[in-house]
């Protein structure tokens, strides 16, 4: 994506900016065709028209926007790591527009119906007394989003499922003598845990913890697929890895649990590949990582 793209998202006042903004994302991607896009991203038809075509949503989805990015950014290309970044902002700029939406911000939405009325132009007193509830709307949704924001915070730290990044952080605070909690640089450090893996349905004893960039996760080892989610924590615990298509040079892929879902609902638990061209290691399979994955790697023939 363009500095100029990016600089426009981060200006974007509408859902009709949005929308205007995934057209030109598309188009510089290399306008692929929807077949494409609902290919590497999971997507239907259907969705894709809805987000860029001529009827488009009138809010669309946080799901399907950064799915239909990520598809679009793989499509030409983008490294993971690099493409992990663009989708965070799409989400960052989508998420500060429903904001605005849901506390009366009167974000514009995509019309094809010129408007029925105008408005009376307010006068000088009714403009002030609209400003100031506006500010008290504001400043009321502010600070109850801050309190939601540090009760989920704390809640979540204490009720965390086993498998998810944040308990595994938690249950490392304090590690036993015989499982390090820190990834040795230029390689990976096994670690003592037991993890609930709700995509096999299954537990795996004992991780490996390994540095790594910011980086898209997808559901098979290769930037076809669909993108699940970003991995955003450094170091990570990952479970094994396996060999698929060829990123950066290398076609090591590393089996874990991601951090923020590309999918609604998530796919089971947000787990998926990350290419090895995004973790630490001066050779892969990274050095101390001895675990080869035995499952499926690749979805099966229809």
């Amino acid at each position: 994506m363009t500095a100029g793209v990016q600089t426009r998202l981060t200006q974007a006042r509408s859902w009709a900016d949005y929308q205007a903004l995934l057209r030109s994302l598309h188009v510089e991607c290399g306008t692929p065709k929807y077949d494409a896009v609902s290919a590497r991203g999971g997507l239907p038809k259907s969705a894709v028209s809805g987000l860029i075509g001529r009827n488009p949503q009138r809010r669309p989805t946080e799901s399907a926007s950064l799915r239909f990015v990520a598809a679009c950014l793989a499509h030409a290309g983008v490294a993971p790591d690099l493409a992990a970044v663009q989708v965070e902002e799409w989400r960052t700029a989508w998420r500060r527009l429903a904001t605005l939406d849901e506390a009366g911000g009167h974000v514009e939405r995509p019309t094809h119906a010129a408007p029925v009325a105008t408005r009376a132009v307010p006068t000088p007193v009714g403009r002030r007394w609209s400003k100031l509830r506006w500010s008290v709307t504001v400043g009321v949704a502010a600070l109850a989003c801050v309190a939601a924001f540090v009760l989920g915070a704390v809640v979540w730290q204490q009720f965390a499922p086993a498998g998810h990044p944040a308990a595994f952080a938690a249950a490392d605070a304090h590690p036993a003598a015989d499982a390090p909690a820190t990834a040795s640089r230029g390689g990976c450090t096994p670690g003592q845990a037991r993890i609930p893996d709700a995509r096999l349905k299954r537990k795996w004893d004992g991780v490996f913890l390994c540095e790594n960039d910011r980086s898209l996760m997808y559901r098979w080892p290769t930037v076809d697929g669909m993108p699940t989610a970003v991995l955003r924590t450094s170091p990570s615990w990952f479970i094994c890895w396996t060999r698929g298509q060829e990123v950066g040079g290398d076609d090591v892929w590393y089996y874990t649990q991601g951090d923020d879902p590309l999918t609604d609902p998530p796919i089971p638990s947000t787990w998926g590949f990350l290419p090895a061209s995004s973790v630490h290691s001066a050779a892969h399979p990274a050095a101390g990582l001895t675990r080869q994955c035995t499952f499926p790697t690749e979805p099966a023939p229809r």
